[in-house]
């Protein structure tokens, strides 16, 4: 009956419009999620929208408070696209306010802009010529207001405006708001909807619920309305009789509006658990994007296997499931355990439908939704239920990777829930044996027996003890001669500064200051890998030149880091302390660094090398002096650019503008004696083949056991 009572008022109005060809919709925020569709200024938008406290008719109004007061804020009511220049646009609605007259503040009026017409809050310029009056009571007032579309405009946005004195007098309401634009114009309400057409006769609604399809149809069809139908499995009503309707019955809608029912199929069919969990080191049905899957015995929610997922650079879909022999409406529910080691968002669930007929890698269209990202580091559950339909028998089930190239995670225990008339498909098992024997084993036969120790025999001796080789090596240097330069990152409170010392080799040192705490570290070079640059075992050689004034102030350390951003990186652990210590006077002191490779819960791809306070001074004091660095690391290549690169000094913390040091040639880096490579034979990895490797085969070696999965690869 409420929107009856525009229907004389809309006549009259459409009678005004100068244009012939015309259309009046209304709102009135009796419907819809959200009442309005945009704002500027000062609007509290956690208490504006719906209100049931004033309402000119039905139950609710658009509630509009501002807070804090100024300006003139806005909600968007209203928007009009497809305009064209010269069309005429009005907007009429009616507003309250909690003020006397119309002098008094707050009060409102309705009022126009332009847009983009692809996003409402995309400003465009204002409109000239239009109603600046106000209005502002305790009863419903009527506000108008009419604009014409200036040349080159394609969108136009209907706002309700505020304007306030001091609280409380800060509240309108707005309600019955009619748009009259040219018929090519398309208007949207902030329900979604173009709104009412106050011309159409209203009709209501007949309840067919508990009807049969056929006669569901003819009731609805019979009120002048249209019937849209769609069917579910229902436990208690009987197949072909309606489950339920929307809208509801006996509520008032147009004429010739749809009215959407549910037809039951009956009781769903049953199901059947179907479970799978990489044992048989099988991996996929199959990889769409870049990325890639491997089975992995590293890690397992149950058993000793899991799927390794690993995305390339895009996120890859990874089929894990394909099931196939479905009918529309049946359901496959799909729940598995997944593990992120990643940065980024996650695991997911997801599902694509295909003929089932093909392959698991056919594609006809994503299905359904997708599971919430997965991105603990423990194992977690994913569940995603997708129903069959359009006529498409298969679902392939996958597994996505979001986040950066190389990000992975881990999925187990994988289990679909499918009508026991389906057929469901895993990944094939892969028989190919796998050797998991230990350092014992010197031949490479998966086996410890005599042709390993014959291997120790053979060496008697041999070591490869000797100067650190640096075939292979990249070696820089730094000397903090650029006057802006002093460290690439620090801790503990090191307060690093760049000064001059005539007795330096380049006339200018690190000076390093205690800060609050009595061991801060100031990080002075790292070795960055990129795309896996830096390896498990790789050697990193420095040398520092420093001095301290208390003697014994800093010490050479170096840890591990991860972090793949010039300059922007964190502590991985790994930690080592060389004890070599500063002097009063200037000595170089040279150590050789290990990189270790990180785990899933400590990734690396970075080392530093630093100096540290011992503890001695107090706040303030200079502890140390550094006067120039070398660093050789393995130099490698990854697509043609270096996959290592060494870091020195930045203008910290300001910026990380990082220098990248000067080459120093091998015959001027200081050298240690060092393990260059660990001897065929030397099985306890001390560079040497005696003794203590036999003991290793005996005791640690697991002597005459064989060690490939499956045990059937063993010699007989």
């Amino acid at each position: 009956m409420k929107r009856l009572c525009f229907t004389l008022l809309v006549i009259s109005l459409l009678a005004a419009v100068p244009f012939a060809s015309a259309k009046t919709r209304y709102y009135d925020w009796e419907t819809g999620t959200e009442a309005y569709m945009g704002y500027y200024g000062n609007v509290d938008t956690v208490n504006t929208g719906f209100s049931t406290e004033q309402a000119r008719s039905g139950l609710q109004s658009l509630k509009i408070v501002e807070d804090p007061i100024g300006g003139t804020p806005q909600t968007y009511v209203c928007w009009v696209t497809d305009v064209e220049s010269g069309d005429v646009i009005t907007a009429k609605g009616w507003i309250w306010s909690n003020t006397q007259n119309a002098e008094d503040k707050p009060n409102g009026r309705f009022w126009m802009h332009y847009s983009s017409d692809t996003d409402i809050n995309a400003y465009d310029g204002s409109i000239s010529g239009q109603d600046e009056s106000l209005v502002g009571t305790t009863n419903w007032m009527e506000f108008t207001q009419t604009i014409t579309v200036d040349s080159g405009k394609v969108a136009v946005v209907v706002e309700a405006r505020i304007s306030s004195g001091a609280a409380p007098a800060n509240v309108i309401y707005i309600d019955d708001l009619t748009v009259t634009v040219p018929e090519h114009c398309t208007i949207v309400f902030p329900d979604g909807t173009e709104g009412i057409d106050p011309g159409l006769a209203m009709v209501t609604v007949p309840d067919v619920v508990g009807m049969t399809e056929a006669a569901a149809v003819s009731a609805i069809e019979s009120a002048g309305l249209t019937a849209f139908i769609s069917y579910n499995f229902d436990e208690t009503v009987p197949a072909g009789e309606v489950i339920s309707q929307n809208p509801d019955a006996l509520t008032e809608i147009e004429e010739g509006s749809q009215v959407t029912i549910v037809v039951s199929k009956g009781p769903a069919p049953v199901q059947a658990i179907s479970e799978y969990g990489w044992e048989n080191r099988g991996t996929d049905l199959g990889v769409y994007g870049s990325g890639y899957s491997e089975n992995d015995f590293t890690t397992a929610y149950e058993g000793s296997r899991s799927l390794k997922v690993v995305r390339g650079t895009s996120n890859p879909n990874i089929y894990v499931a394909w099931i196939t022999g479905l009918n529309d409406g049946e359901q496959v529910t799909a729940t598995v355990m997944g593990k992120y080691a990643g940065a980024g968002s996650g695991l997911r669930l997801y599902a694509q439908q295909n003929s089932g007929t093909l392959n698991a890698e056919e594609y006809n269209g994503s299905i359904g939704g997708m599971q919430d990202y997965l991105a603990t580091g423990d194992w977690g559950q994913m569940s995603y239920t997708w129903t069959a339909g359009d006529g498409y028998g298969g679902i392939t089930v996958q597994i996505r990777v979001y986040g950066d190239e190389g990000d992975y995670g881990w999925v187990d225990a994988l289990a679909i829930s499918a009508p026991e008339t389906a057929t469901v498909h895993f990944p094939e098992e892969v028989t190919d044996p796998v050797c998991t024997a230990p350092a014992g084993d010197i031949t490479g036969d998966c086996v410890i027996d005599q042709a390993d120790l014959a291997a120790v025999t053979d060496n008697w001796l041999v070591t490869n003890w000797g100067p650190f080789d640096l075939a292979g090596y990249q070696s820089y240097g730094y000397d903090w001669r650029d006057t802006g330069y002093t460290i690439i990152g620090e801790y503990n409170g090191a307060v690093p500064a760049n000064i001059e010392m005539l007795d330096a080799k380049s006339g200018r040192v690190l000076e390093c200051r205690r800060g609050v705490n009595g061991f801060p570290q100031f990080y002075i070079s790292r070795v960055a890998g990129y795309d896996g640059g830096l390896q498990g075992g790789d050697k990193i050689l420095a040398t520092v030149r420093m001095k301290s004034p208390m003697a014994e102030g800093l010490e050479l350390v170096g840890f591990h880091v991860e972090g793949d951003t010039l300059g922007s990186y964190s502590y991985a652990g790994g930690k080592t302390y060389t004890g070599l210590v500063s002097t009063t006077e200037w000595a170089e002191y040279t150590f050789e660094f290990v990189y270790e490779d990180g785990t899933e819960t400590d990734p690396r791809n970075g080392y530093v090398v630093a100096v540290e306070g011992t503890g001695k001074g107090v706040d303030g004091d200079v502890i140390g002096y550094v006067d120039e660095i070398i660093v050789s690391a393995p130099y490698r290549e990854n697509g043609g650019m270096p996959a290592i690169e060494l870091e020195f000094g930045a203008d910290y913390p300001n910026n990380y503008d990082l220098n990248f040091g000067y080459a120093v040639a091998q015959v001027d880096v200081p050298l240690l004696e060092s393990c260059n490579g660990n001897p065929q034979g030397d099985v306890n990895g001390d560079c040497y083949v005696t003794l203590a490797d036999y003991a290793y085969l005996a005791v640690e070696g697991a002597w005459m056991k064989c060690f490939w999965d499956p045990i059937t690869e063993c010699p007989q």
